[in-house]
């Protein structure tokens, strides 16, 4: 089950599994495009190993959801990262040091709808650890989370 900004998941989908190896891969989706998180995580959940704990809209949301959650990976939109969506947000490098700086701090993807290759030297300047467009998604997501999550 995931949660939408505002909604609380349930206590089964918050509580980490015994083994890491057995339990799902945890991710957390922040991107304001509703059409794309909603074919993401329809993509994710028909995985094996993964399970999107949350998503959300908001930059304060998903820095909230990460530490209340501990997803092992986040996919975050490059426009919240380097615009922000609501006045007052964290972005760019002070986002990603916040949630890098976390107990368990999720390896981060960045997603933008535009494979420029200034919008990939921003995100991993800012610290994020992969940067991928989001039309290749389909294609390298899976593995990618895959590896970031193996990583340590």
């Amino acid at each position: 089950m995931d949660a939408k900004a505002g909604e609380i998941p349930d206590a089964a989908s918050t509580t980490p599994g015994a083994a890491a190896m057995t339990s799902p891969i945890r991710i957390l989706i922040a991107d304001a495009d509703a059409n794309f998180t909603s074919s993401l995580r329809d993509y994710l959940a028909a995985q094996p190993n993964f399970s999107v704990v949350a998503r959300t809209e908001s930059v304060m949301d998903a820095l909230a959801w990460c530490e209340e959650l501990r997803p092992r990976v986040m996919i975050l939109d490059w426009q919240m990262l380097f615009a922000g969506f609501l006045p007052g947000e964290l972005t760019g490098p002070d986002l990603v040091q916040k949630l890098k700086a976390l107990p368990s701090a999720p390896a981060i993807i960045v997603a933008s709808r535009f494979s420029l290759d200034e919008h990939r030297r921003a995100a991993l300047a800012a610290g994020a650890d992969e940067f991928m467009a989001k039309a290749r998604f389909p294609q390298l997501i899976r593995p990618l989370i895959q590896r970031l999550a193996t990583e340590e």
